[in-house]
């Protein structure tokens, strides 16, 4: 920073304040770091628990200060703040944010949502599947079934004790017990999503046992919807599946059929 002194005084004094404006009004926040991340490398820091959502969840902190209280929306960009994850609402107010931090964490955090927590239950081939990515696209809840909480243990945390015990199983063919599986579930319900939006289980509990291991583990949907169809309009509807199966895999080896033509 260079200023002529040469200059009468009242000038110099004036050229300082304008030079020192930005540092003074950021001077809370003068030694604070903020490091803008991917969407991914966020959800995956959150998952692995190296870094913890702030108390603002996925609100963006700059709306909030500006008045703007709107349910977050994707695209969102976060940022690492300290051992938190923040969420801003665009590149712009991730850049303010990045000024001054401190400026916008003094602010009161908004009333939290009530998470909604359903399950949907019925035969094969009801809808249970297409009903409950509706409301996951609809409301933004987390979408699990019993399958896929257990993979993402697996994928998530694979040298923890309970991937340990769930490989075990099912490298011997047998299906995990429900026990394991109520944890593998438990674990899944931490995401930062399901905390915050809420969650739907698809096609779980089904039984008695598992109702009981869900109540005891304090995971009670606040509604369970029940999907009810004929007999004879799952036997139709999965014939459907059946043949566009048999037409993919015939449309798959005319496929592989031509590319072998085609080689030789």
């Amino acid at each position: 920073m260079d200023v002529d002194s040469n200059r009468k005084p009242h000038i110099v004094q004036c050229v300082l304040r304008r030079l020192l404006q930005h540092t003074v009004k950021h001077r809370p926040s003068l030694l604070e770091r903020v490091y803008p991340v991917s969407t991914q490398l966020a959800t995956r820091m959150l998952d692995a628990g190296y870094k913890f959502l702030s108390q603002y969840g996925r609100w963006c902190p700059v709306q909030l200060m500006k008045g703007m209280v709107s349910p977050p929306q994707a695209p969102l960009y976060p940022a690492v703040y300290r051992q938190h994850v923040v969420y801003l609402s665009s590149a712009q107010a991730r850049d303010e944010f990045t000024a001054q931090p401190l400026a916008y964490l003094q602010q009161t955090p908004p009333a939290h949502l009530v998470p909604v927590r359903l399950a949907i239950v019925g035969p094969p081939k009801s809808g249970k599947s297409t009903i409950a990515r509706k409301f996951s696209q609809e409301f933004g809840l987390l979408r699990l079934s019993i399958g896929g909480a257990m993979r993402r243990i697996l994928d998530t945390q694979p040298k923890s004790e309970l991937a340990k015990n769930l490989s075990e199983h099912l490298h011997q063919g047998l299906t995990a017990p429900d026990e394991l599986a109520v944890q593998a579930l438990e674990l899944a319900l931490m995401d930062s999503r399901a905390q915050s939006r809420g969650w739907i289980l698809d096609g779980y509990p089904v039984t008695k046992k598992q109702i009981e291991l869900l109540t005891k583990r304090k995971i009670i949907p606040v509604r369970v919807v029940e999907l009810q169809v004929e007999p004879r309009e799952i036997m139709v509807r999965g014939g459907k599946d059946r043949n566009s199966e048999d037409s993919a895999v015939s449309s798959a080896l005319e496929c592989c059929q031509c590319t072998t033509a085609l080689r030789s």
